[in-house]
């Protein structure tokens, strides 16, 4: 959100974007990009029930990853299974 360009991009072009697709399951893959759609949910932007939130950036850089995975596959399976939930009952 420090970037003009990455935040013109977040705040307008993503949402559009967003639009043309059927619900989809967004998994962000790190921090930072997981607070960006945080920020987009709390603005009412796109839905927060669609974002797989905890999933670690799986560079080799991360040396935390496993870690991090381990620690939050529970939360994320659960997500995984409410979010598919509601696309069964669409």
């Amino acid at each position: 959100m420090k970037t003009d360009l990455l935040r013109d991009y977040i705040l307008q072009s993503f949402p559009k974007e967003m639009e043309h697709m059927d619900n989809p399951l967004i998994v962000p893959l790190g921090v930072n990009v997981s607070k960006a759609l945080a920020y987009l949910s709390e603005q009412g932007l796109i839905d927060a029930a669609c974002i797989l939130d905890s999933f670690p950036h799986p560079s080799g850089g991360n040396g935390h990853r496993h870690r991090q995975f381990a620690g939050n596959k529970e939360d994320m399976m659960d997500m995984i299974g409410n979010y598919f939930k509601g696309i069964a009952t669409e």
